[in-house]
Formats: structure tokens, C-alpha cells, sequence
């Protein structure tokens, strides 16, 4: 449960200027590790041992403190990893506490509104780069899950 507060960390705070070569290489590892930080989240929140309120709220904080620092551009693998874990927290809150009830509803909302955002910003950027292929709108996404 602690390695999931250290690496959010990192992922809440930003490199130096992205002028540096230091803060560009800095900036292309944080994206890069997005993807192996969610997979985790996925698998801990699988975990009974995890899954006790304890440190399933510290993984719900680090969850919500990596998903306000999400920019794009965002991978299709980063939504599908997003949709699983909202699939995964709705069924971690209808059987736990109060409180870790309150925490999962409130990230999944989180979730979904960085979801609509990140996929706008995608659509944005490459639209005007015109080199990349274009997502399909944030109007079709998944409802529910």
C-alpha cells in the first residue's frame, strides 16, 4: 500500500522545464509508467489482501490523485484500464464500509470526467497536427461501467 502513495508522488509532481533533455526524459517515463501504474491498481483491488479498507483506501487515494494529474495524450490501453478499475470500484463499494463506498462512487465520477476530457483534449491535439488518427468522441464511450 505504500508503494502505490510513493509512486503517485511522481506522478503528482512535474519535471523541470521540458526545454531540458533531463525534463523531456523525465516527462516520457512518467507517461510511460501510466499504463504499468494502472495495471497494478487493477490487480490490488483484485487482491483480498488488499482489498481490506485499510489499504484499499490508500490505493482509492493514490487512484484519485493520479487520475486529477492525467493529461494526454491518453492510449486506448489507459481507457481500457480506466474502465476496468470503474468496473472494479463499483463492485469494491457495494460491499465495504461507508466510506469506501463514498470514495469509490466519488472516483468513478472523477473517472468518467477525465475520460470525456482526455478523449476532447485527444481529439483536440490531433486534429490539429492532422497526423494522427482520429478517437472516436467522447459522446461514445461506455455509460455504466
Amino acid at each position: 500500500a505504500e508503494s502505490f502513495r510513493l509512486v503517485t508522488l511522481l506522478f503528482s509532481t512535474k519535471p523541470g522545464t521540458q526545454d531540458s533533455k533531463s525534463g523531456q526524459t523525465a516527462e516520457q517515463s512518467l507517461v510511460a509508467a501510466r499504463e504499468d501504474f494502472l495495471t497494478a491498481v487493477e490487480a490490488a483491488l483484485q487482491d483480498e489482501e488488499m482489498r481490506k479498507a485499510k489499504r484499499v483506501r490508500v490505493i482509492l487515494k493514490a487512484l484519485e490523485k493520479f487520475v486529477a494529474g492525467l493529461t494526454p495524450p491518453a492510449t486506448k490501453e489507459i481507457h481500457t484500464h480506466l474502465d476496468t478499475i470503474k468496473g472494479l470500484l463499483g463492485k469494491l463499494g457495494e460491499g465495504e464500509s461507508q466510506g469506501v463506498s463514498a470514495m469509490c462512487t466519488k472516483l468513478v465520477s472523477e473517472m468518467d470526467a477525465k475520460t470525456v476530457e482526455l478523449k476532447t483534449k485527444t481529439v483536440e491535439l490531433k486534429g490539429s497536427d492532422g497526423a494522427a488518427e482520429k478517437q472516436e468522441p467522447a459522446s461514445q464511450s461506455k455509460a455504466g461501467e
